[in-house]
């Protein structure tokens, strides 16, 4: 059994919830990604889960084990309840505000062990409650993320 530990490789102070027994997450150095493992032994395996915010490429991974979605932050709902579900019993469910002037995303993400439909979960986590995590500055240094942008300056420039 995992004993409840978050690990933080981030640098920033960042104020998370204490964790239960069976679960262990790891707050990377990047600040704004966490990965999580919940110790499930009624089936004798662990559960990995994954949340990862990439501010400079505008991409959010989010995943239960080999179920990874990788999403467009230009399209994402903002400020919205959001689920991810591996047949209904492993549960994410999270919500991201994109706080531009302060320079960081507050979310909420909670992991759930869900066995019977009827009954309540098994296990809950709250992992982020309202948490703030602070979005490093990017290397400008690799050109534009979004080529478009790119153009319009460009053509701009021509015209």
């Amino acid at each position: 059994m995992l004993f409840p530990f978050l690990k933080t490789e981030c640098p920033v102070t960042t104020v998370i919830p204490s964790l239960q027994n069976g679960m262990s997450c790891r707050l990377l150095s990047s600040c704004t990604a966490v990965d999580c493992c919940l110790d499930v032994n009624i089936i004798g395996h662990s559960i990995n889960t994954v949340l990862r915010l990439d501010p400079c490429n505008q991409r959010l991974t989010i995943g239960i084990e080999n179920l990874v979605f990788n999403v467009s932050l230009y399209d994402f709902d903002w400020a919205t309840a959001h689920k991810l579900y591996m047949d209904n019993v492993f549960r994410l469910d999270y919500a991201i505000y994109d706080l531009e002037s302060d320079h960081q995303y507050m979310i909420e993400l909670n992991i759930s062990l869900c066995f019977e439909s009827s009954e309540p979960c098994m296990f809950t986590q709250a992992v982020f409650s309202n948490t703030k995590l602070t979005k490093k500055p990017c290397d400008w240094q690799t050109g534009f993320v979004n080529q478009n942008i790119y153009l319009k300056i460009v053509i701009g420039l021509i015209e």
